[in-house]
């Protein structure tokens, strides 16, 4: 699990799950995403598909997209600020940045 998710991720969701108030969050499995530095149509429809429930319950929200590499974030290495962070991004601008992110 900690391959496709990412540490950051997981550590999220332990939080989230011990009751600490921790923003909604969705990961994109990094199985959809390390095949190819160009992300192909198909994975590209997934992940929308994936993200779509969560735009249509949260509309006009802005977003954050991050990485969580299996590289970043153990428990014995930081890599902090090492991959892109997109801020501010709307609905419609979450797949380029997932991709931009990826490509970090």
């Amino acid at each position: 699990m900690i391959n496709d998710l990412g540490y950051k991720a997981i550590g999220l969701g332990l939080l989230k799950k011990s009751g600490l108030n921790v923003p909604g969050f969705i990961v994109v499995p990094s199985s959809l995403l390390i095949s190819s530095s160009n992300i192909k149509e198909d994975v590209i429809k997934e992940i929308d598909g994936i993200l779509q429930p969560f735009f249509k319950q949260y509309p006009n929200t802005k977003y954050i997209v991050r990485s969580s590499a299996n590289i970043e974030d153990s428990e014995n290495h930081s890599f902090s600020g090492a991959f892109k962070s997109i801020k501010n991004v709307n609905s419609k601008e979450v797949i380029n940045a997932i991709i931009s992110v990826q490509k970090s």
